[in-house]
């Protein structure tokens, strides 16, 4: 998946709405919220209120009835070249007694010249967000500017997932435990400090995953307990993964070696891999967001992983079977205006309602 930033950036709340329908024939709204291109992330605190992550480098807070703070809580000084920028954001699970979230970004390069990519804690205090402490400062930064992976995620134990690409280093760090590209890495949050949990499955090491070509997002399963991510891959194995601790998917099992139509016509590539719950294969969707719908507003969508596609900039949704090991229907597509479609960040407020961005602004979908 590539993500080209949109230098353009005008700061509106607008009440424009589409109508639009699933497949089943049930009607939606979708309704721009904020003209705001390129937010990557979404999260909401105990008291309702948004935070959210701009790619250029704003990270920007909305108040639990909905008014945009002016100005951003903190706009970081990030490289905006390709996939380059603010990823992510995750909340501390104490952020109501002490304000900290953490962000995975792509900072400028420092006088020295080098690049990284970092994961920092930042402190909300009197509206802005301050005391920024580097917690993990990844090496090898992407040649390309992509794969970055970037998602954070703080499970209801207390410890942080972070997903990281293979960096555009193809794969072959992917199958490297030893490497930090291409996993899922999991860690306890000590203070200051990231440390390797004593039950992460390899000693020693963060990694929790690997295999992995450009996991952009995923989430905690609430029954399982495992991760149900997004992963893209080159013209073939984008997929929707069921990961569990000590999971290989697959990336760098066979070299990549001249063009993705070589690669992916290759019968052994995934070769004692863990199967995808659904891959897409020629053409491949570029999935992305991704959230489990367990509100009321959209009863036909209980119980069911909604996730979208970059390339199509369309929002699907398809129902999980009783142990969420499988899918027990058929993917369907929610129909968008391509212009008004998901392609980035996708997430279901504490209102019931389906948040989703894209390159133009963030929407969410209401019954209608």
């Amino acid at each position: 998946m590539k993500i080209i930033m949109i230098a353009a950036m005008v700061l509106l709340s607008v009440n424009m709405r589409i109508n639009s329908q699933d497949l089943s024939g049930n009607l939606y709204s979708a309704e721009l919220m904020y003209n705001i291109p390129m937010i990557t992330s979404i999260v909401w605190d105990s008291d309702g209120r948004m935070f959210f992550t701009e790619k250029s480098g704003a990270i920007r807070m909305v108040s639990a009835a909905g008014k945009l703070q002016e100005p951003p809580l903190v706009t970081l000084d990030v490289r905006q070249q390709n996939e380059d920028g603010v990823l992510s954001m995750a909340l501390d699970p104490q952020f109501a007694d002490n304000g900290y979230f953490y962000v995975y970004y792509t900072p400028a390069p420092n006088e020295d010249g080098l690049k990284f990519n970092v994961v920092e804690r930042l402190t909300v205090k009197d509206g802005k967000a301050v005391d920024p402490i580097t917690l993990w400062r990844l090496p090898n930064l992407s040649p390309l500017h992509q794969h970055h992976g970037g998602r954070l995620i703080v499970d209801p134990e207390g410890y942080l997932y972070v997903s990281i690409g293979d960096m555009s280093h193809w794969n072959v760090r992917s199958q490297e435990v030893d490497q930090v590209e291409g996993k899922i890495h999991r860690f306890a949050i000590v203070g200051d400090q990231l440390k390797i949990p004593q039950d992460n499955p390899f000693p020693n090491s963060s990694v929790w995953a690997y295999g992995l070509r450009n996991v952009y997002s995923f989430l905690v399963d609430p029954v399982t307990r495992d991760l149900l991510a997004t992963n893209n891959g080159p013209d073939c194995d984008d997929g929707i993964l069921s990961v569990s601790a000590g999971d290989n998917f697959g990336w760098g099992l066979i070299p990549m070696s001249g063009d993705d139509k070589t690669y992916c016509s290759n019968p052994n590539r995934l070769k004692g891999a863990k199967p995808a719950l659904v891959s897409y294969t020629t053409p491949t969707i570029a999935p992305t967001g991704i959230a489990l719908y367990e509100g009321d507003l959209f009863p036909e969508f209980k119980g069911h992983l909604l996730f979208c596609g970059y390339k199509p900039a369309q929002l699907f949704h398809v129902p999980l079977n009783a142990d969420h090991d499988g899918f027990a229907g058929d993917i369907q597509t929610v129909n968008v205006d391509q212009n008004m479609g998901c392609s980035i960040e996708l997430a279901i407020g504490p209102d019931g309602l389906i948040y989703f961005t894209n390159a133009v602004g963030m929407y969410r979908l209401l019954p209608m």
